[in-house]
């Protein structure tokens, strides 16, 4: 006689149990898609704590940057990689006056953590940890202490998406820390963000009146449902 070993048995009656049940198969939701991955989340926690970064912070930059989207490791129109959008664009694109090292990340980040720019491109992982570490060495490189308080490096957000002291993009990452957000991205990572309505950025100086005319700005607007960016 053959005996099967205890944990086939037990697997082999969940099964039979389930499908009297009539429920449904482990690898698919209610739907027929596949079940939410969480192994961005997680990769946003472990980048967060390796570089002492806040991880509400990062999070709600990606989601600004690109709504928690990879798009395959594929750039943007206008230069932008990965998860948290690291740019690099070509400065004979950029209008007379409008270059600046924010246009130019994905290479000065990658090198932080000594990974080639096509692997932080590409791999999740990778732009997050590059992205992170980006965030604190600005903040530390600023006199700015790296504080587990994300109101403390609001500044440093600002110097990410185009200046060194308050600007709309930094307005909208902090907006989205006090609101929250979540959603699942195109490739099935659920991601979650939780409302923190009491952070506000600190050393924040009076906005700039804005020139008559305004450069554009090579920042594409990413849509939750494109699977490319929408530029401006």
């Amino acid at each position: 006689m053959i005996r099967m070993p205890r944990a086939a048995v037990a697997a082999a009656a969940t099964a039979l149990v389930a499908a009297a049940l009539g429920a449904a198969p482990a690898t698919a939701t209610a739907t027929g898609r596949p079940p939410a991955d969480g192994r961005l989340q997680l990769r946003f926690a472990a980048a967060a704590a390796e570089f002492h970064v806040p991880e509400g912070l990062l999070l709600a930059l990606a989601y600004q940057q690109t709504r928690w989207e990879s798009h395959g490791g594929e750039p943007s129109t206008t230069g932008n990689h990965g998860v948290t959008g690291l740019t690099r664009v070509d400065p004979a694109a950029v209008p007379a006056g409008s270059d600046g090292p924010w246009l130019h990340t994905l290479d000065a980040a990658a090198a932080l953590i000594g990974r080639p720019a096509g692997q932080v491109a590409a791999d999740p992982a990778q732009n997050l940890r590059a992205a992170a570490a980006l965030l604190a060495h600005d903040q530390r490189e600023s006199g700015r202490a790296v504080s587990a308080d994300p109101g403390d490096w609001y500044r440093t957000v600002a110097g990410f998406g185009g200046g060194d002291e308050r600007n709309p993009f930094a307005d909208r990452v902090f907006a989205t820390l006090r609101t929250g957000a979540e959603r699942t991205t195109a490739d099935g990572q659920h991601v979650r963000l939780a409302a923190a309505p009491a952070v506000r950025p600190t050393g924040r100086t009076a906005r700039r009146p804005a020139p008559p005319t305004p450069p554009r700005t090579a920042r594409p607007v990413w849509t939750a449902t494109s699977a490319r960016p929408r530029t401006p």
